[in-house]
């Protein structure tokens, strides 16, 4: 898998065979990389909490653009 920076994502389909998708009929699972502010990480915002927070909206924007893709067809 890639390194994920935020306000990317990658889809992975599930197999027909996975049990998850045969009983609860989940097609892909969607991943995400939030900000991070852990300070012992090589990624770290160091407080930088205005960053953060642009970052974090446009992770969710990924997320949810995927999502609404995926269910919509779109």
């Amino acid at each position: 898998m890639p390194d994920l920076s935020p306000a990317l994502h990658v889809q992975v389909a599930l197999p027909e065979s996975c049990a998850l998708r045969q009983e609860q009929g989940v097609e892909a699972i969607i991943h995400c990389c939030g900000p991070n502010m852990n300070p012992m990480r090589h990624d770290s915002l160091e407080g930088d909490y205005t960053r953060g927070c642009e970052e974090l909206g446009k992770t969710y924007d990924a997320l949810f653009g995927c999502y609404y893709a995926r269910a919509t067809g779109a």
